[in-house]
This record gives structure tokens, C-alpha cells and sequence, in this order.
């Protein structure tokens, strides 16, 4: 499986109003500075945790459907739906799934869900699909809506960021790199969500 970002999030994890807040910084010159720290502590974040934080439209991409009525997992909970799944046939023609009909969706909910999947109806089977990168398609929505992201990965994004702005550099003590200060890692760790086999 391979994944295709199809539309980004529409708005940040913090606002810049936020940011510059928690850090304490008032001049307008910084505001370039801090929306950049909060992209890139909210790309952290979602590195660490396996999550999709902010709503966002993803692509994933299988060289064919698994065997009989097997699950196929989506990474980057929480799932919040299927847009579409479509596949070319062994004829090389396209074809479109659909929800209900052909496959059923399950999104685990709550602020640490894990993995979403879908999988054909009881008693269904997948279609076979043409043995070609990329033959099946599933566009999916992933993510917490902006006013449902859960406060720890809020809190945590505001402590990387005002730990980044404080040391411009990586610190490394000894063996030890603290890229994200150790409070921010003690609120994710809940949220941690691991590859599916």
C-alpha cells in the first residue's frame, strides 16, 4: 500500500494567535516564524503518533484486493469515512464499490480509536481486480474535526513549539536527543497507534 495526500487539512492544529501566546511572543514579524512551527510540530506530531490530527483526504493505493473477505486496514486513524473505492478489473476496465452494496465500513470513534477498515459484506467476497500497481484505489477521510482534537495533542503541539522556539537547534544530552521535550512525548504516548500486519 502505498498513500497519496488528496487534500490537506483546512485549517492548523493551533492558531497562530495560540502559539504566539503559549510562547509568549507579541511583534507581527513573528507570525511567518510561529505558523511555520506549528506546521511543522503538527507534521511531528503526526510522525509519532501515526495519526491524522486535522481532517484531511488520503489515497491508498493496493496492488489488488486481499484474498476472499479479508479486511483492508487504512492507516492514520481516526477513520472518518470512505469517499470511494474503486479498482481495475481483469478486463483493464474500471469499476466503482459501493458502500452498503458491495463492502462495509467500520471506524472505530473516541480520541485514541485505532485503525479503521473496510471489508466485503457477510457472506461477499472481493471483486478480482487486475495484479497491477495500484489496481485498487480507497479515498478516505482521516482525522478530528478542529473543534474535536483531543486537548493532549493541542497541549503537546503548543510544548513543541515553544520548546523549538526556545532552542533553535536540536539539544542532545549525552545519547539523548530531546527533539520533542519529554512532557509533549508523555501526552502522546496514549495516541501512539502501530502498522496493522
Amino acid at each position: 500500500m502505498f498513500l497519496e495526500l488528496v487534500t490537506a487539512p483546512a485549517a492548523a492544529l493551533l492558531s497562530t494567535a495560540a502559539a504566539k501566546d503559549h510562547c509568549r511572543l507579541t511583534s507581527a514579524d513573528d507570525d511567518e516564524y510561529v505558523d511555520e512551527l506549528v506546521v511543522s510540530a503538527s507534521a511531528e506530531i503526526e510522525v509519532i503518533t501515526g495519526r491524522a490530527v486535522v481532517e484531511q483526504t488520503w489515497r491508498a493505493n493496493l496492488d489488488g484486493f486481499p484474498s476472499g473477505a479479508a479486511r483492508i486496514y487504512l492507516p492514520k486513524p481516526p477513520l472518518i469515512s470512505i469517499e470511494e473505492i474503486t479498482y481495475t478489473d481483469s478486463d483493464g476496465s474500471p469499476q466503482i464499490l459501493v458502500e452498503d452494496t458491495d463492502f462495509k465500513v467500520f471506524a472505530p470513534s473516541g480520541p485514541t480509536a485505532t485503525h479503521g477498515w473496510v471489508e466485503p459484506l457477510p457472506g461477499g467476497a472481493w471483486p478480482a481486480a487486475q495484479a497491477a500497481t495500484g489496481s485498487v484505489q480507497i479515498e478516505f477521510k482521516a482525522g478530528y474535526s478542529t473543534d474535536a482534537i483531543p486537548a493532549p495533542l493541542v497541549q503537546a503541539c503548543r510544548l513543541t513549539i515553544a520548546h523549538w522556539e526556545r532552542h533553535r537547534e536540536e539539544v542532545v544530552i549525552g545519547t539523548i536527543s530531546n527533539k520533542v521535550p519529554r512532557s509533549a512525548a508523555a501526552l502522546l504516548s496514549p495516541f501512539l497507534v502501530y502498522e496493522v500486519c
